[in-house]
């Protein structure tokens, strides 16, 4: 199944490439029940920049709102757990602009909440 994220730049990329990478190496790293979902997920960028998320034939998801939904939630799961191991001054909000060292590339909060945000299709603000 192939997810159009509506998404598209480095920053973007980054931000969904850590969620796969805090499931097999960092957070979820030891945790069997998230095993079948990075072994089953990839991101890629289309041929017009468009960042999709592919999911194989066995992938433990029905549709293609659940994947966003789990991409959305993985991401403030991250962030949170960022604030309780490493930053007590993470602020999960649109405006919170500090620099989060688990995620790719040079990532804010703010970052990650409008990828959230877009994933859930709840976004009232022009990003």
């Amino acid at each position: 199944m192939i997810i159009e994220t509506m998404l598209k730049g480095q920053k973007n990329l980054d931000v969904l490439n850590t969620v796969i990478g805090q499931l097999s190496d960092g957070i979820w790293e030891n945790s069997r029940v998230m095993e079948k979902y990075w072994k089953n997920l990839k991101i890629e960028t289309s041929c017009n920049g468009e960042i999709l998320i592919i999911t194989k034939p066995f992938s433990p998801f029905e549709s293609r709102s659940q994947v966003r939904e789990f991409f959305a939630k993985k991401l403030k799961a991250i962030v949170k757990k960022e604030k309780e191991w490493s930053n007590p001054d993470i602020q999960w909000n649109r405006n919170c602009n500090i620099k989060l060292s688990y995620f790719h590339g040079e990532t804010s909060v703010s970052d990650v909440y409008e990828v959230y945000e877009l994933l859930n299709n709840m976004s009232k603000y022009s990003y």
